[in-house]
């Protein structure tokens, strides 16, 4: 059995006891007042809209549906290659590479150009030939690149992604989400060299026989809105007109995807609509701040508490004065090595409203345990300690919770009293 203390290191407000302890016995959290933002009106048949700092989804149409991505796969395709090439590798253009049409650069076979060059190529001109040539220098062949591809989705959330190809030419089976596409997004740009290069303008780059290449960027929102950083246009016949676009304002860091907006204008419209959205009613709460509590769970059976705290701040973008309900939930990792390291991930803590994971951060130790220290704890077994820190207790929680919650009514009777 396992009860639960919390210590303060200085005055903690009290919609964070309330936040991370009612869970327990209520399970929700109301905040502000009632209030209902016009949402954003579109043409796009799939849109989603998400937090570029936490992942949080903020609005969606349709974002699960399963639609063609178009050009927007070469998000994924530049990723792969970043981290599977240096940017100064010699490419040599293939004739399988230089036959590919509809979007490109006009390679030449034999032709040698830079990884660099042939990024900014697909990144900025969405040129088909270089994804290719790409594709062949990283894996040999664009099938085994696109295993590379696939394989990445699963890694970083993109599960119901399935590439056929590296451009994003129209295929059977080559699909994606508004929200994979979302994740994708996310992903890449936490890679400085791609954020780089989807928030350049124009990139030059050397033709043999010919005047040198000048590439414009085809995102239509990067010239005139300074908030935009990024990242991809994309068009096919069975795609429609598709766009992901990021911005900062405020403190505020947002993707959106667009997929099938019903023409190319309506395209830049529908982003920076469903962009504006987020901005304008939606702000950042601090929930979960790391220099406030350390938390200890104690054991029932004699050993020495266990002490964890969140590694950072765990803040999440909320509806400006719109009632909200969100429930912090927490997990203690099953085993846990001995000795504990400062800073050593013991488990979880993550923000909820309803089925949607607003943040999550990792539980660490806030102190180093030394082995003579360990030992003092006790001699359970790791089959003990694991079973004792695996799950709360909830009778005992819940009952803890309810005394607290008395203690701070009284204390704000008090309060009110004159005390």
């Amino acid at each position: 059995m396992m009860s639960m203390l919390i210590f303060f290191r200085k005055p903690l407000v009290f919609l964070f006891l309330v936040t991370f302890l009612l869970p327990i016995v209520v399970p929700s959290l109301a905040l502000g007042e009632t209030f209902s933002p016009s949402e954003p009106e579109i043409s796009a048949g799939s849109a989603v809209l998400i937090d570029a700092d936490t992942a949080q989804v903020l609005w969606s149409k349709n974002s699960k549906e399963a639609r063609a991505p178009a050009s927007l796969t070469k998000m994924m395709t530049a990723i792969v290659v970043l981290e599977k090439s240096d940017l100064k590798d010699p490419v040599t253009i293939s004739e399988e590479a230089a036959a590919v049409g509809k979007s490109e650069i006009w390679l030449l076979a034999g032709e040698v150009l830079s990884v660099e060059d042939l990024l900014y190529a697909i990144l900025l001109r969405s040129a088909n030939d270089a994804a290719v040539a790409l594709a062949e220098h990283v894996a040999g062949s664009e099938d085994r690149f696109v295993q590379l591809m696939n394989q990445k989705a699963r890694e970083i959330g993109a599960s119901q992604t399935n590439f056929v190809n590296v451009t994003g030419l129209d295929a059977e089976k080559h699909l994606s989400t508004a929200y994979d596409l979302a994740v994708i997004a996310r992903y890449a740009m936490q890679n400085g060299t791609f954020a780089g290069i989807v928030a350049t303008d124009k990139w030059t780059i050397s033709w043999a026989g010919h005047e040198d290449r000048e590439i414009e960027n085809l995102n239509p929102l990067l010239k005139d809105n300074a908030f935009i950083t990024g990242v991809k246009t994309g068009y096919t016949e069975k795609a429609g007109w598709c766009l992901a676009a990021s911005g900062t304002k405020d403190g505020k860091n947002l993707i959106s995807i667009i997929l099938e907006s019903e023409n190319q204008d309506l395209r830049g419209e529908d982003a920076l609509a469903v962009l504006n959205y987020g901005f304008n009613n939606f702000e950042r709460k601090k929930i979960i701040d790391q220099e406030v509590a350390t938390f200890v769970f104690q054991t029932s059976d004699g050993t020495a508490p266990v002490k964890v705290a969140p590694q950072e701040d765990l803040g999440v973008l909320l509806p400006k004065d719109k009632k909200v309900t969100v429930t912090a939930r927490y997990m203690l990792m099953q085993d846990i090595s001995d000795p504990l390291s400062r800073g050593e991930k013991i488990g979880e803590i993550s923000l909820w409203m309803g089925d949607d994971l607003l943040g999550q951060e990792d539980l660490v130790s806030p102190e180093q345990i030394s082995e003579t220290q360990q030992a003092e704890r006790g001699k359970a077994t790791p089959e003990q300690r694991s079973a004792s820190l695996s799950y709360p207790d909830y009778a005992v929680l819940a009952a803890f919770a309810l005394l607290l919650l008395l203690s701070i009514l009284r204390l704000l009777r008090l309060a009110l009293s004159g005390y």
